[in-house]
């Protein structure tokens, strides 16, 4: 038996989040509520836990030695003890500081914009030759040290899968990202970040491009929908999300939803029949809108 199920690498990040309504630049901007916790892995170790709590997770990222970085440890701590969750956390003590980032969430336009410092998490060189089933890394293109013969060395035994973050590119900086897809089953990317990355101007060619470079699919969401291709003759399918989120929206950690529920409801269910992916991202845009609804409903 694998020592892991699931294991995310990667970002490990602290958001400090503050809500606000109708951003206006130049004025002073009235936050109607605001909160800390660790973001993207976290993210995704809540959601995982939450879709499936017999999955055993780990999680392979780097923290500071520093106050952000002993928060999240005493936040993991906790949230093993809450949900009686199996989380084999492996963190690597950085001299950088904790990765953070400054973020205002715009409840009445339902958009999110973010300063981040990054930290020790972004200078990860290398995966850690975990063993479990599915390794997803978060932020492929915020790794710029990374090691790609590591990504390769877990593709051999493993599902692999990977999302973005950014969506400008050096032309050095899309190369490497580029050529790491060869090792990579899954990637999910943003409408933005497709585009960005691949330089084309909708979401069907960027889906189509992605889908050449991957194992086996390239998926690309927006909140009504993703286009999902596996690269056989250039053909890009479509799933359309039915439930809609009337009203203000907070829309933070919903790509991370979104990818944690496609990988929830793959674990088990992992052939690459179109049928099977189309039911698995139907899930995995309900999953994401309900997360939606609840968080901008507290």
């Amino acid at each position: 038996m694998r020592s892991s199920d699931i294991c995310l690498h990667g970002n490990l990040i602290l958001d400090k989040v503050y809500g606000i309504n109708n951003f206006r630049s130049n004025d002073s901007n009235e936050c109607i509520n605001s909160y800390e916790s660790p973001g993207a892995v976290a993210n995704m170790v809540t959601a995982l836990s939450k879709l499936n709590p017999s999955l055993r997770l780990a999680v392979d990222s780097s923290i500071g030695d520093d106050e952000n970085g002993r928060y999240i440890k005493r936040w993991f701590r906790h949230f093993k003890e809450l949900r009686m969750a199996t989380v084999d956390l492996m963190l690597t003590e950085s001299d950088l500081n904790t990765s953070e980032a400054l973020i205002l969430s715009d409840i009445e336009k339902g958009t999110r914009t973010s300063i981040v410092r990054w930290g020790a998490c972004s200078a990860i060189s290398s995966l850690r030759q975990v063993d479990a089933r599915w390794h997803h890394i978060l932020y492929l293109d915020k790794l710029p040290n990374l090691d790609i013969e590591s990504l390769k060395e877990l593709s051999k035994t493993s599902i692999i899968s990977a999302d973005l973050c950014g969506t400008e590119y050096s032309k050095d900086q899309r190369k490497k990202v580029l050529s790491a897809l060869e090792h990579v089953d899954y990637i999910f990317a943003s409408s933005e970040e497709a585009r960005s990355l691949t330089q084309m101007l909708n979401d069907h060619s960027s889906t189509r491009e992605l889908a050449k470079m991957v194992k086996k699919y390239a998926i690309v969401h927006t909140p009504s929908g993703s286009s999902f291709s596996n690269g056989v003759n250039n053909d890009v399918n479509e799933v359309y999300c039915d439930e809609k989120v009337d009203g203000p929206l907070n829309v933070l950690g919903a790509g991370d939803n979104f990818a944690s529920a496609f990988i929830a409801s793959s674990f088990f269910d992992n052939n690459v029949l179109e049928r099977t992916i189309r039911k698995n991202l139907e899930f995995a845009h309900k999953h994401a809108t309900s997360f939606v609804r609840r968080q901008s409903n507290r």
